[in-house]
């Protein structure tokens, strides 16, 4: 091979900065994945392999231009169909961790960036409409997936693939100490719950 490299990881997950169980090779300029006894695990294809932020055993692949999640065993859990991917940063204390998080993906649009949302899963929670996304936690509802979205400038709130807060909103912001959402409208504020219940009016 041209190059056998480390899988550097981006971010503090692990005391072991690397990989631990494959290595990236170049073959004819195309990059794979092979384990420590030399066995190829992923024929050279991709024109770049990156490990993908929190998540240790994830791989981030590019080809053609495009970019798509496969895990250190070769499986692919993202098509490389998107022209960005990023973790959306979810954790949870004790053996989860990252575990539980999921995919904001991008695609580069005549209108410009659009992302939609993908579970840890595979499955498309939201389709790549929305100028921006950010996953919220709710302290009682481990379970389930809620989501920030802003479509035409305007932000809404979605459990999973269905939206409890309509998009009206120039902000929503999740406060941790209470557990609730905030809302911000014509400069004011007030808060609602994870239902989507405004719990006091906005107006403050």
């Amino acid at each position: 091979y041209v190059i056998v490299d480390a899988i550097e990881l981006n971010s503090g997950i692990s005391q072991i900065p690397y990989e631990k169980s494959v290595l990236k090779f170049m073959e004819n300029e195309k990059y794979g994945l092979i384990d420590f006894e030399g066995n190829v695990i992923v024929k050279a294809k991709y024109d770049e392999i990156n490990s993908f932020d929190y998540n240790e055993g994830l791989l981030l692949v590019k080809k053609n231009g495009k970019y798509g999640i496969i895990n250190i065993n070769g499986a692919t859990l993202l098509k490389e169909e998107y022209d960005k991917i990023e973790s959306d940063g979810y954790y949870e204390e004790g053996e989860v961790k990252y575990k539980k998080s999921g995919f904001i993906v991008g695609k580069d649009t005549k209108k410009g960036f659009k992302y939609g949302y993908i579970n840890r899963d595979g499955k498309e929670i939201l389709k790549e409409k929305y100028e921006q996304l950010a996953r919220i936690e709710n302290s009682e509802n481990n379970d389930d997936i809620y989501i920030v979205a802003f479509e035409d400038g305007k932000a809404g709130v979605y459990k999973n693939s269905e939206i409890i807060i309509k998009h009206e909103y120039e902000d929503i912001g999740y406060d941790a100490n209470n557990n609730c959402l905030i809302l911000q409208k014509n400069s004011k504020q007030g808060l609602a719950d994870f239902n989507g219940n405004v719990e006091i009016e906005i107006k403050y």
